[in-house]
């Protein structure tokens, strides 16, 4: 049996806002993604830079 298919009118306004939604959330997810990675790095050059020092204030 064929189905038929309700075709429903979407306006302007909801497919404008439906986008910026997603533009908005893909933005957030972006920025967050580079602040984890930014933070990820810092802490492994920051462990390097304490095996160097070996517990001194200072590497020699």
């Amino acid at each position: 049996m064929k189905e038929d298919k309700v075709i429903i009118p979407i306006s302007k306004d909801l497919v404008y806002d439906v986008r910026q939604i997603i533009e908005n959330g893909l933005q957030q997810a972006f920025f967050s993604t580079s602040a984890i990675a930014l933070a990820t790095y810092w802490n492994i050059g920051r462990r390097i830079g304490e095996e160097e020092q070996k517990g001194n204030i200072r590497a020699e």
